[in-house]
């Protein structure tokens, strides 16, 4: 990879992480909300997205365990939106317990 190259990708990993605090606060504000209240599949669909951009950008780039982790959370989700109803005790320990 050819130095400018790699300077531009650095910056863009760079950006990532530091946009990491902000990401992981609107996720947990968008779990809680689906722990705490009844279904809403407006709020399933936004977090699935959030998760799936976090899996996305740090699969991208090379954060492992990040990539891990959004893809279980990302795959729990999806299967609790295709139920699109309240949780139950033990879908909400899951939900939690990934996120």
């Amino acid at each position: 990879m050819d130095k400018i190259l790699k300077t531009k990708v650095d910056a863009i990993r760079n950006d990532f992480i530091r946009s990491l605090p902000k990401r992981v606060d609107k996720i947990l504000d968008l779990s809680n909300r689906l722990l705490e209240k009844s279904w809403d599949t407006l709020t399933a669909r936004d977090l699935l997205y959030e998760i799936h951009n976090l899996r996305g950008f740090s699969g991208s780039h090379g954060l492992v365990m990040i990539n891990s982790l959004a893809s279980n959370t990302e795959k729990l989700i999806e299967s609790l939106r295709s139920n699109n109803r309240n949780l139950n005790q033990e879908e909400k320990s899951r939900l939690q317990n990934y996120i």
